[in-house]
């Protein structure tokens, strides 16, 4: 921009009035422009620094519920079969804690409750599959 106002000035020293009024206003025009396209490139700057930080926020969480869905497999698949009725209970019980604490751990993320959901009912679906596996168990 200071090379256009440069040259205007200059321009402007070998050219009528009538001829400066016009130069002095695409001069305005030029920087008053350039001015909002700085100012538009700042917002945009800021609009995707924001996005990064959220999908970034995102990513990590994304690896986060991978992990526990991960670990919810394995401890679902060495769940010990139990006869008692308490012992049961005590397992499903561990069970609805670990979804619980998943939920409440991925609620920061702000991570659509039926993608938490979804979570839920991929453990209880293994949990039935379990169930039926073992007719002990229930």
């Amino acid at each position: 921009m200071s090379a256009i106002e440069q040259h205007g000035e200059k321009a402007l020293e070998h050219t009528g009035s009538e001829g400066q009024q016009q130069l002095r206003q695409q001069m305005k025009t030029a920087s008053d422009d350039w001015k909002e396209a700085i100012d538009s490139l700042s917002e945009l700057l800021a609009v995707l620094e924001s996005r990064l930080q959220a999908w970034t926020k995102l990513d990590k969480c994304c690896e986060e519920l991978s992990s526990w869905l991960s670990e919810t497999e394995v401890q679902l698949e060495n769940i010990e079969m139990k006869s008692a009725v308490a012992d049961k209970q005590a397992v499903v019980t561990q069970l609805s804690v670990s979804f619980l604490a998943c939920f409440l751990t991925f609620n920061y993320c702000e991570i659509e409750a039926s993608v938490l959901v979804k979570c839920g009912m991929v453990v209880i679906d293994r949990l039935l599959v379990l169930t039926r596996d073992h007719s002990t168990f229930m």
